[in-house]
């Protein structure tokens, strides 16, 4: 099989493996739809059976407003009694023996509608409080059903729904445990619990001649420094500076960063970032939605280059077993 014909079967293989993909997040998001079309069935379940809480609670209320208006009226019958038993002190003060002067008799009198008169006055203080307590606890009681309801509801579908999102969303590029090989390009879907595609660009030392060369010590300017890639996990400092690929072929301020700890690079003098741009956000800090320009962005914005095409050619081998151009097995994963 021809050299072309290994690059047509590659990129075959890649356009099934992202259609297969872009079917899985189909699948996925056709899913999503169900669970929101369940989680509404099941909220206006939830809202017929709180209209049939509020109708119950309502009929609570009904009956105790029933029950105080009993007791209003069974003080309105108190009051006329008290008004008989005026009239029976008024008829006993006319009976009064005749020794018993008119001001000691008013005073007997007054003396026992006063106390009367705080009896119904305790007994308008309890019913006021029976009817605020009432309605206090029909408040409370009401607002605890409709938010245990509500809750209900929402917890586990809004759970559910947030995990498959996620789940869709989120998408990282395998690392390659193997230095001899050049990862040049690799689709995720087949590796990851992923339902897209995921295309990472790394260069090793085998075809790569050395790092970039840092051409300038200088520091760009504080201001420049605040949106500086944040360190995460292999990166103990961030910086811009002026690289050179090749002779004549210089970019300025681009974003470059030491390492200290690194996982599965062994050998590797570094790693340039080609794209695509938008794999770079949340990489800065404090503006996590910014992106970081790479290298591509970069040459293009600069006029090193007129497309932003990133191209990868082999020197062709003399015989089988060459080794002068490729000094180890070339895999693509």
């Amino acid at each position: 099989m021809s050299d072309l014909q290994k690059v047509i079967d590659l990129l075959t293989d890649l356009k099934t493996q992202v259609k297969d993909s872009q079917s899985g997040l189909q699948r996925d998001i056709n899913n999503v739809a169900r669970d929101l079309s369940s989680l509404r069935r099941d909220l206006d379940e939830k809202t017929n059976s709180l209209h049939t809480d509020i109708a119950i609670l309502g009929q609570d209320v009904q009956r105790d407003v029933t029950l105080l208006q009993r007791n209003v009226t069974s003080l309105q019958l108190d009051v006329m009694s008290l008004q008989l038993d005026v009239t029976s002190l008024q008829q006993d003060v006319k009976s009064l023996p005749q020794d018993l002067t008119l001001k000691q008799a008013m005073n007997h009198n007054l003396d026992s509608l006063s106390k009367q008169f705080v009896g119904v006055l305790k007994d308008f203080k309890k019913l006021a409080e029976t009817i605020y307590s009432n309605f206090d606890s029909w408040a409370k009681t009401a607002h605890s059903r409709v938010i245990d309801k509500v809750l209900e509801i929402q917890r586990p579908r809004l759970k559910a729904i947030e995990d498959k999102l996620h789940k869709i969303a989120s998408c990282a590029c395998p690392h390659n445990n193997n230095a001899n090989s050049i990862p040049v390009a690799t689709v995720t879907a087949q590796h990851l619990s992923c339902s897209r595609p995921c295309i990472c660009v790394r260069p090793s030392d085998e075809d790569y001649s050395g790092p970039s060369v840092r051409t300038s010590d200088e520091d760009v300017s504080s201001s420049e420094e605040e949106n500086s890639p944040s360190s995460i996990k292999t990166a103990s400092s961030s910086d811009y500076d002026t690289v050179t690929l090749a002779d004549g072929f210089v970019i300025t301020k681009q974003s470059i960063s030491d390492a200290l700890p690194y996982a599965d690079f062994n050998g590797v003098d570094g790693i340039i970032g080609f794209g695509s741009v938008d794999l770079t956000q949340g990489a800065l800090t404090p503006d996590t939605e910014a992106l970081v320009p790479t290298i591509i962005d970069n040459a293009l914005k600069q006029g090193l280059i007129k497309e932003q095409i990133l191209g990868i050619s082999f020197a062709p081998a003399l015989t089988s077993d060459d080794t002068s151009t490729h000094p180890s097995h070339l895999s693509f994963v």
